[in-house]
């Protein structure tokens, strides 16, 4: 779905849609342990990104308010007024700020990065866009972090090829080295 510069959505008629293509982006994710082995989790909220399905974005706010409270007003997500939807990053860089940059919580047993395809409506902002709708397309395992109960890359890689998407394993272990060793990988698959 498209929006105007105020928010409202744009009049919707017989035109083509903008895009055939997802959207991808990078973003980071925390591993965490499941029943049904290791899975993708948010490194901000509690959402498990469910293998072999896309995740479908959902307006938390209207999750935690009560119905019918006041000046709340229900939408799908993503929504041009609010801040839901499923997050990507545009730039590699971007990215990696999440790789360290939040406490583990919630049984977080790894950090991995990746690409994502994002369809559906989606909201581009500054930095890069909120979806409605998402899936892995690589995922790439960094070694384990210095001093952390991380667990070894090998068990991680092994336990999200799930996913059905390229799970590699980096030689790296923090963001700098982990920037440098995508962006190296990328340079090379262009020549």
């Amino acid at each position: 779905m498209r929006h105007l510069d105020d928010g409202r959505p744009a009049p919707t008629g017989a035109a083509a849609p903008d895009l055939i293509e997802p959207v991808v982006g990078w973003r980071c994710w925390g591993v965490v342990r499941e029943t049904e082995g290791l899975r993708l989790r948010s490194l901000i909220y509690e959402t498990i990104w469910p293998a072999r399905r896309a995740l479908s974005a959902v307006c938390l706010k209207q999750v935690i308010l009560p119905p019918g409270a006041e000046g709340v007003t229900r939408h799908p997500a993503p929504a041009a007024a609010c801040a839901c939807g499923v997050y990507a990053a545009s730039t590699l860089r971007r990215a990696t700020e999440f790789i360290d940059g939040y406490a583990p919580t919630g049984g977080i047993v790894h950090r991995v990065i990746g690409t994502v395809a994002l369809w559906g409506s989606v909201v581009e902002g500054d930095r890069g866009w909120r979806a409605a709708n998402a899936y892995p397309r690589a995922i790439f395992v960094p070694q384990a972090r210095p001093g952390t109960r991380d667990l070894p890359a090998e068990v991680i890689a092994e336990g999200l090829a799930g996913y059905g998407v390229p799970v590699e394993i980096l030689e790296a272990a923090v963001r700098l080295e982990i920037v440098g060793e995508l962006e190296e990988r990328a340079r090379r698959a262009a020549a």
